[in-house]
């Protein structure tokens, strides 16, 4: 037997096994393309969830406004309360539900009215606050003064309205407010029957 016959005896099975483990070895998976790139859906997954906690989003910096660092004084009810400094503050974007005017014939409170004004009494009365009040049409017909109120790196306005204790109100200055924000903040409040919205 000649030397190249025994080398290709000798050789023949581990080429044998080398092309079978190739056949047998997990083929790469295809790459898939898509059509949004992949940047482009991180950014609209940080917007939706940033819409719901932070307050650039919640409010529009790039307004012109005036920033307020005062304490609140006195709550009158669930959106309108006084500062120290003796500014009459009306809360921008929301209505609450009223409480009681014994003085204009209204004896009893609207269902949660008491819960939103208790809110603010635990929240707000006698600590620190940033009323964010826009340049343009700063107070309502009453004189009051319009704002965001800030506490604690929350806008308390919104905060009334997810605790299903005010609705969303845009009659007055709204150019400063996010509205789709807080309407998403609103509907949620909803959908978990929260406050008003337990009413049947």
């Amino acid at each position: 037997m000649t030397m190249i016959a025994i080398m290709k005896r000798l050789l023949w099975p581990v080429a044998f096994c080398l092309l079978s483990c190739a056949r047998s070895a997990p083929q790469p998976a295809p790459v898939m393309a898509f059509s949004t790139p992949i940047a482009d859906t991180t950014v609209a997954l940080h917007q939706t969830v940033a819409s719901t906690v932070d307050t650039l989003i919640l409010w529009k910096t790039h307004i012109p406004h005036k920033r307020i660092a005062t304490v609140c004084a006195y709550v009158y009810d669930g959106d309108t309360i006084k500062t120290s400094d003796g500014i009459a503050v009306r809360f921008l974007g929301i209505n609450c539900p009223e409480i009681a005017h014994p003085d204009r014939g209204e004896s009893q409170p609207e269902p949660f009215g008491n819960d939103a004004r208790d809110y603010l009494l635990r929240t707000l009365k006698g600590r620190e606050i940033t009323l964010i009040v826009p340049d343009e049409e700063p107070t309502d017909r009453y004189g009051r003064t319009l704002a965001l109120v800030l506490s604690d790196s929350k806008v308390i306005n919104v905060e009334l309205v997810r605790l299903g204790l005010a609705k969303t109100y845009f009659l007055d200055n709204r150019a400063i407010i996010n509205e789709q924000a807080w309407y998403e903040i609103q509907d949620n409040a909803r959908k978990a029957s929260a406050g008003i919205w337990s009413l049947p």
